[in-house]
């Protein structure tokens, strides 16, 4: 069985407080982020491999939900592929095959 689908990278930033002020630092995503929080959600086979890095910051437009709504249903045991298109590989298809 298997389950896809597919995201946006250029939608999604993360922010970081810069020192003790309230002002936003904003760093755009990539594949390692999609890896971490696939990660903390359990799955492990992935077809590529990253060092995993925690994802720490102000998740700008709810990537970690879209993420975790994406994965409902999916055993954590399943083999994750990630394939990338798109203007400098900034789109994603995310496919679980279990």
């Amino acid at each position: 069985m298997s389950k896809s689908f597919s995201i946006d990278l250029n939608r999604y930033s993360l922010g970081r407080t810069i020192g003790g002020s309230k002002k936003l630092l904003e760093r755009k995503l990539d594949v390692s982020d999609l890896i971490s929080v696939l990660m903390d959600e359990g799955f492990s086979e992935f077809n590529e491999t990253r060092v995993y890095h925690q994802l720490h910051g102000h998740d700008m437009a709810g990537f970690r939900s879209l993420i975790t709504s994406g994965v409902l249903g999916v055993p954590r045991h399943a083999y994750v592929t990630i394939t990338a298109f798109g203007k400098d590989n900034q789109q994603l298809v995310v496919e679980f095959d279990y």
